[in-house]
């Protein structure tokens, strides 16, 4: 098969507003070639090291950006093409654009350099500096000092909606069928401020890089990308699946613990019941090591009486109730939580898990302590996108209120609205 038949193949498969999509990203790119011939102010490539290190932040920027519920991404990528625009011209601005695009494909594995996505982007891309530099020339930017800060703010801008109105807004409804109102909605609702601290934030960073070079774009990546990465480190989460139920037990039951205030060496003597209920050693580490013997003792006690039920029915005593040890309870859910969702298990989500449990909650499990699982879920949830997460709430310093009421909420704000 050749390449024409290939594509002849490939094209085949398109819907007619696909290919319209297709046609207008192709049309918009090759018109690049004349407008920067024509139109483009001149490019001088400046100093290499200040590009380099623009690069350097473009990358830390895309590998921590944050989604729209759309699939568009804003982040610092809009700065660092700004400053390059204003510092060197168009085409090292559209050279660093281009590097960037091409790294963001190669370090997601699930995609790939020939797509229509590119074409969109490469349009988008092109044509966001090509008005931004625009701007600029209109403004008659030239030696870039505090009263320059305006045009550039004002470019940023263009450049920002610029590059959604070639690429997003007619590649998301023609190509991916998404409405186009919802689309309008979040770059009102969510994008629309993002756009203006970021234009704001790449008219500082290029005036100030203009007269204190290097050391501004070390400012710059300070106070955007390090607390970005911080995010984005904070609201990752790996699957529950990738620990053995043993493993799994202790983060859920060490996650319980802490929603219903178990002290330090509550939780401590827990992980060591944990420990002994599975038998051996956990991928989490071996709880042992920091127990005192008596704490040992305790934890064998505890883990002991993690068969009873909350009904009476259970072994080896038929403790009711309350009667049975607060720790024994919480390990009885861990461990029956872990038992649906942990790795060889029927991996279930947190949400069915949680039905399950439920249904089990005064007869099996201890109500309270069912709830509080319930509660784990309900504020990691929050910021978690797994539906079957490993929940680390309880692993994080601070007060419980911090941990456990404010991070949820700042987080995931963050994890859904960040720009």
């Amino acid at each position: 098969m050749n390449a024409r038949t290939s594509l002849s193949r490939a094209l085949g498969g398109l819907t007619s507003r696909q290919r319209l999509s297709l046609a207008f990203h192709l049309v918009a790119l090759l018109a690049l070639v004349p407008a920067f011939a024509l139109w483009a102010p001149a490019s001088h490539w400046g100093d290499p090291l200040v590009l380099l290190v623009l690069l350097a932040i473009g990358v830390a920027a895309d590998l921590n950006e944050a989604a729209l519920p759309t699939g568009i991404r804003w982040d610092a990528t809009t700065v660092v093409a700004l400053v390059a625009l204003a510092l060197a011209g168009p085409l090292p601005a559209i050279a660093l654009s281009l590097a960037l695009l091409l790294f963001g494909d190669l370090a997601h594995r699930d995609r790939q350099l020939i797509r229509a996505g590119n074409l969109a982007n490469l349009a988008a891309y092109g044509w966001d500096i090509f008005v931004a530099a625009q701007v600029l020339s209109l403004a008659g930017v030239g030696h870039l000092s505090a009263q320059a800060a305006p045009a550039l703010f004002a470019a940023g801008v263009a450049m920002a909606l610029a590059n959604y109105a070639v690429g997003p807004l007619v590649y998301g409804p023609a190509y991916l069928g998404q409405s186009v109102a919802r689309m309008l909605k979040d770059l009102r609702d969510t994008a629309l401020i993002g756009v203006l601290l970021m234009a704001a934030l790449g008219a500082i960073v290029a005036v100030l890089t203009a007269s204190l070079g290097v050391l501004a774009l070390v400012i710059f990546a300070l106070i955007t990308v390090v607390p970005q990465s911080a995010i984005t480190l904070a609201t990752r989460r790996r699957p529950i699946v990738e620990l053995d139920r043993l493993a799994a037990t202790q983060v859920y039951a060490a996650a319980i613990a802490d929603v219903l205030g178990l002290s330090k060496d509550e939780r401590l003597v827990l992980a060591c019941a944990c420990q002994l209920s599975g038998g051996g050693e956990s991928s989490e580490g071996d709880a042992f090591s920091r127990c005192s013997l008596a704490q040992v003792q305790h934890a064998c006690f505890l883990a002991f009486y993690s068969h009873e039920r909350w009904d009476g029915a259970g072994w080896p005593a038929e403790l009711p109730g309350s009667d049975i040890p607060l720790a024994s309870r919480v390990l009885t859910v861990a461990r029956a939580w872990s038992g649906l969702t942990a790795k060889d298990t029927p991996e279930l989500s947190h949400e069915v898990a949680m039905l399950a449990l439920s249904a089990r909650a005064g007869t099996q499990f201890d109500p309270s302590v069912v709830a509080a699982a319930a509660t784990v879920v309900a504020q990691e949830a929050q910021f978690a996108r797994l539906p079957a997460f490993q929940p680390r709430l309880h692993e994080w310093p601070g007060s419980y209120g911090w941990r456990r009421t404010v991070a949820p909420r700042v987080l995931g704000r963050l994890a859904t609205g960040a720009a």
